[in-house]
Formats: structure tokens, C-alpha cells, sequence
């Protein structure tokens, strides 16, 4: 079965152990008070590779249903490890400072923004989801229309 216009895995992958090693970085970094720079060129770097891998998944249409579980799984093992430097960043005082802020602040964006896909890939796998979504494109097909005000 071909799925065009898929989420390609290889690059996704790539993105992902770029992240994982990237934060792993990091975390080194803060746990063994590297010179604040270092730390601020490691955080620039990562903020960078999760802006990629985010592009990645939000340009993937549609993803083999029996990849989802593995792609889920490892967006979650991404987004806590991430969730845990940013912690462990703010523990040591880096979201203060002039050079890490910034950078902190768009990780922790970005790490929000895998939380979503977290959630959205979870929704798809849902059954009962897709049911509703199917009654309502079909309700849409057919020009059903709800009056704003009945829902008030």
C-alpha cells in the first residue's frame, strides 16, 4: 500500500536523533556548569533542530497507521527529556540570563508544539474520533448546516 504525500520517515528520524543527542547535549552542559556561551550555542543549536523536526511532522498529511505507535512513542520520549533540561535549566537559574532566554523560551515553545502532535496522533488512532470525523465531513458533504444560535 502506497502512501503519497506520507510523512517522510528517514528525514524524520534523522531530525529526531538530532534532537535527542542535542538535548543530551545540553543537559551535559548544565549539569557540569559549562561556560554560559557553550551552553547558549548548544541551546541555539537545539532550538534549531526542533524547528525542523516541528516543519517535518506539520507538513506530513497522512502517516501509515502502523508507524503511529513508534512515531508517538518517540515524540513522547523526545518532549520529556526535553521538558526535563528545560527544568533542569530553570533549576540553575539559565532562564535569567540574556544569552540561554531566548533560546529557552522558543525550546519550551517547540516542546508544546510536540505535545500537540503528541495529542492529534493519539486522536487519530481513536476509533470512536475517527467515527465522529467521518459523520461530519459526510453531515458537511450533504450541506447540513447547524443554526450559531442553536448551540448558544
Amino acid at each position: 500500500m502506497s502512501y503519497a504525500g506520507s510523512l517522510a520517515f528517514e528525514p524524520w528520524l534523522i531530525d529526531y536523533h538530532k534532537a535527542m543527542a542535542s538535548t543530551g547535549e545540553v543537559c551535559q552542559s548544565v549539569q557540569n556548569s559549562a561556560n554560559i556561551f557553550q551552553l547558549a550555542k548548544k541551546l541555539w543549536a537545539l532550538d534549531k533542530i526542533f524547528k525542523t523536526l516541528i516543519v517535518v511532522l506539520a507538513k506530513a498529511r497522512t502517516i501509515n497507521p502502523d508507524e503511529l505507535p513508534k512515531i508517538i512513542s518517540r515524540i513522547e520520549e523526545l518532549h520529556e527529556k526535553a521538558a526535563y533540561v528545560l527544568q533542569l535549566c530553570k533549576e540553575k537559574g539559565f532562564t535569567n540570563r540574556t544569552f540561554t532566554a531566548g533560546s529557552l523560551r522558543s525550546i519550551e515553545a517547540k516542546n508544546c508544539h510536540l505535545e500537540n502532535f503528541i495529542e492529534s496522533f493519539r486522536l487519530s488512532l481513536d476509533s470512536e474520533v475517527q467515527q465522529q470525523i467521518s459523520d461530519s465531513w459526510s453531515e458537511y458533504q450533504r450541506g447540513e448546516k447547524v443554526s450559531l444560535d442553536s448551540l448558544l
